[in-house]
């Protein structure tokens, strides 16, 4: 059972097995895997280096941008509006050129997992 308190990533560095998945659900649901049979090599994960808060990243591509550790204290997405997304860390599923910005007071493990 995934916890919002779960860290992404072990101790060592590797993902967490919880967060995968719960990624790989949340893939599926989306319709990011192939039909039965099928393979799909999925692209390389961008880990990103926050800079100042808040911290915006303009997504390159449809995905989804995982959010870990620090002290964040505001995730917002803008597409067509701005929204405030209610959660300090998570998964926030994101779709080309939308920006995501993210205020913290110590700086969270942020990665693009792009589908």
């Amino acid at each position: 059972m995934l916890s919002q308190r779960q860290p992404a990533l072990n101790s060592d560095g590797t993902f967490a097995s919880v967060w995968f998945q719960f990624l790989s659900a949340v893939n599926s649901a989306l319709g990011g895997l192939p039909a039965a049979g099928g393979t799909v090599a999925a692209p390389n994960e961008i880990v990103l280096a926050p800079t100042a808060s808040p911290f915006t990243y303009d997504v390159p591509a449809n995905g989804m941008l995982l959010v870990s550790g620090g002290v964040v204290t505001s995730i917002s997405l803008t597409r067509q509006g701005t929204y405030i997304l209610g959660i300090e860390n998570g998964v926030v599923p994101v779709a080309a050129k939308d920006v995501v910005a993210i205020t913290y007071t110590s700086a969270p493990t942020v990665v693009f997992f792009p589908t």
